[in-house]
């Protein structure tokens, strides 16, 4: 009698454990809206010499895809993804005498890699970290003065991804991109520029 109970209790751990992997293991899709908080620090060494750091929000979208396979209750994803919509990371304004000039400055192209090892919390709830790499194309604009350059940066997040219906699923993400830093010198003055990005994102996807 007490093998019996043994077996039945092993038995339903092994089901539950099962439940858990099964939840969202396989290939998945998601899109999602979300906020950028995009900040840009450039200095300008020479004479004269000035460092400011500008910043703005912009609304944006996402789609990813990627893979998602459990060991009990750890998981580990790796996805890729893409933003849609120019991130704002502020403006540079001022005048010389009767004229005035300004630079806008903003993210575009921005797509990224990562990995995502993660715990179960429940069969429908996941916790996890995000790690990875992320590539955009900085520009700015103004009347005498425009450019393009690429930036690359390391990023780690958070995120939480609930199972709400048979292979459907939402998400909320917070991710910090720490851009390197690229500088470019002219008419005898350096100017060093340093873009980051802190993204929120709520997403549905769709497990296959």
């Amino acid at each position: 009698m007490m093998l019996k109970k043994i077996a039945l209790a092993v038995a339903l751990s092994a089901a539950s454990t099962a439940s858990l992997a099964a939840t969202f293991d396989g290939f998945f899709g998601q899109a999602g809206i979300g906020m950028a908080d995009t900040a840009l620090r450039i200095n300008v060494s020479g004479d004269p010499g000035f460092s400011v750091k500008l910043g703005d929000d912009s609304f944006i979208g996402q789609v990813a895809a990627g893979y998602s396979y459990a060991w009990g209750t750890f998981n580990l994803a790796g996805s890729a993804y893409y933003d849609i919509g120019d991130q704002k990371a502020g403006m540079i304004s001022g005048t010389s005498g009767l004229d005035s000039a300004s630079i806008d400055f903003k993210g575009k192209n921005v797509w990224g890699i990562s990995i995502d090892p993660g715990m179960y919390v429940n069969d429908t709830t996941l916790l996890y970290v995000k790690i990875g790499y992320q590539d955009a194309k900085f520009e700015a604009n103004g009347q005498q003065i425009g450019g393009t350059k690429t930036f690359d940066a390391i990023t780690y997040g958070l995120g939480v991804k609930y199972a709400f219906a048979p292979h459907w699923y939402g998400t909320l993400e917070i991710q910090q991109a720490a851009y390197q830093g690229k500088s470019e010198t002219t008419n005898g003055s350096t100017l060093d520029a340093k873009p980051e990005t802190r993204t929120t994102l709520f997403s549905v996807g769709y497990t296959f």
